[in-house]
């Protein structure tokens, strides 16, 4: 037999080996998927857990990832819905991935847990689960992502009837406002000239006196 045959049958063989390799994996990732999907319906989120760990196809297992994430929320576990995302999908994208489009996962994901987390008072870690423009928090772009958050943080201190909170929190996080948008140089600083410090405070503020009406 020629060396080029036998080149041939050896490529066409390693191609036979990862295509069975292939359907295997593909099935024990289904497999796991339907025992996901049973633990979850039996309410043993324990095993669900496990059973996400065991799922090979990644749109599958963020799928069964956010029905999870979910469930504990509903059941007031954040520290595990957390541990779902950050430990059992640690391959997600970063916080200045987490907007687009493309990544419905770390979108709805993040979504989830920020709005429980503020909702529940744990302010300082839902800031973990806001996306960014850029990873360098100090970025001037992070501006308009800073402001959301500490919007939704009055907004909830003020649902609670904590105003003087509300404006102490404000207060404890103008300086970023101020070193990183007023002082800037940067050829951008025009783009968020609504991001002043001193636009912030009375946006903010202005939003802390009408929630006295509500």
């Amino acid at each position: 037999m020629s060396t080029k045959k036998i080149i041939i049958y050896a490529v066409l063989a390693l191609l036979g080996i990862a295509f069975i390799g292939n359907v295997i994996s593909t099935a024990c990732s289904s497999s796991a998927v339907k025992q996901f999907k049973k633990a979850l319906e039996e309410g043993n989120l324990t095993e669900a857990s496990k059973y996400i760990e065991q799922i090979d196809d990644s749109s599958d297992k963020k799928s069964c990832a956010l029905r999870l994430i979910r469930v504990y929320l509903e059941l007031d576990n954040p520290k595990q819905a957390i541990y779902v995302y950050e430990v059992l999908t640690p391959y997600h994208k970063g916080r200045d991935d987490i907007s687009y489009s493309l990544y419905p996962y770390e979108r709805d994901a993040c979504k989830l847990l920020r709005d429980y987390l503020v909702k529940h008072g744990d302010y300082e870690t839902a800031w973990n689960y806001y996306p960014l423009k850029a990873l360098d928090e100090s970025y001037i772009g992070n501006a308009p992502c800073l402001y959301d958050y500490m919007n939704d943080v009055v907004v909830a201190m003020c649902a609670a009837g904590r105003q003087d909170e509300a404006s102490q929190f404000v207060r404890s996080k103008l300086s970023w406002f101020a070193t990183y948008v007023d002082a800037s140089s940067s050829q951008y600083a025009s783009e968020y000239a609504a991001f002043q410090s001193d636009q912030v405070r009375e946006r903010l503020e202005q939003l802390i006196d009408e929630s006295y009406n509500y």
